[in-house]
Order: structure tokens, then sequence, then C-alpha cells
């Protein structure tokens, strides 16, 4: 925790809220495709307790000390439940990051990188050693961060969703 947020598991009553969260934001993303272009992406973002009844899935969320939701993701503590509906992801050991997404108000506090450390740090609790991750050319900013943080480009991961191209990332944990 630090003194300006804290992540935490959410709970199923916030589950809607963070998903309409995630669609905002990503559907404000120059060059990611719309609701309308893509209602069946969108359609998850309003199931994530479908997401979190599966083993081992978690929905995190960064909440202010009102307990506002500042962002969320998805942890996949088996990368087999992933679910990217597109390529097979049952890799041995391997954890997975879906959804990610900060409250435009909440930018620049390292809101992603929390949630994306907390992943990080249950994936090796789970004595996984890898954790596996999409982004796209429209998230530049979580791209560098994944970069940053030490995440590699991974495409033996991509796949096409209509249009638009969905890069693979993979953290190696020794």
């Amino acid at each position: 925790m630090n003194n300006q947020f804290y992540i935490r598991k959410a709970y199923q009553s916030e589950y809607n809220e963070l998903g309409q969260l995630i669609a905002r934001v990503y559907s404000s993303l120059e060059g990611f495709p719309s609701l309308e272009e893509n209602p069946e992406y969108y359609a998850t973002f309003s199931d994530l307790g479908r997401l979190a009844e599966q083993k081992e899935t978690k929905v995190l969320v960064a909440v202010d000390h009102t307990a506002n939701i500042l962002g969320g993701l998805v942890f996949y503590g088996h990368a087999k439940n992933y679910g990217s509906g597109v390529i097979d992801t049952d890799f041995p050991s391997t954890s997975g990051i879906r959804l990610l997404a900060v409250k435009p108000r909440a930018r620049k506090r390292g809101i992603g990188k929390a949630l994306t450390q907390e992943c990080i740090e249950r994936t090796k609790r789970l004595k996984h050693n890898r954790i596996l991750l999409h982004t796209t050319d429209a998230m530049k900013t979580a791209w560098k961060m994944y970069e940053n943080i030490g995440f590699l480009r991974w495409p033996e991961l991509d796949f096409q969703l209509n249009n638009l191209t969905v890069y693979g990332f993979q953290l190696e944990l020794n």
C-alpha cells in the first residue's frame, strides 16, 4: 500500500464499475476498435464476474482511501484460463494479465505499474516462472511500462482481431 492508493481483490459489487471503466478507457484509445466495431470484445468487460469464477483468476483493483476505483485488471494464475479466444495459452507454469485500465484522472501515479507488479508477485507465489500479456499499438503507454518492467515481445502470441494487431509479451521470472 502506498499513501495514494492500494491494491486489493475487487468486490463482486465493483465488477460492473470496473468493466465500464475498462470500456471507457479502451474505446477512447486512438486506433482501437470502438464498441460498434467489436461488440463481442466489449461484452467481456461487462462480465468480469464470469472471468473471476475461473480457478486462480482474480479481478484486482487499485482504490484510493475512500475506496474509489482508480484502475484494475484481471490476473490469471493459470494462463490456460487467459481466454484471448484466438490463441492457445495453455503453457505450464505461466500466469497472465488482461484488461489493464486506469482512470484518466488517476494516471501518472504508478497505478498501472503497481497493478502489474502485484500480478508478478502473485505469479511468484504460485511458483510460476512466466507471465504473459497482450497489448496493441494504441496502448503505447502500457507497452512502454511493460518493457520498462522487463517484459519482452513474444511474437508467437501475436494475433489479429479484425483489423487490429494484438502483440504478445512475456516476463520470465527466476
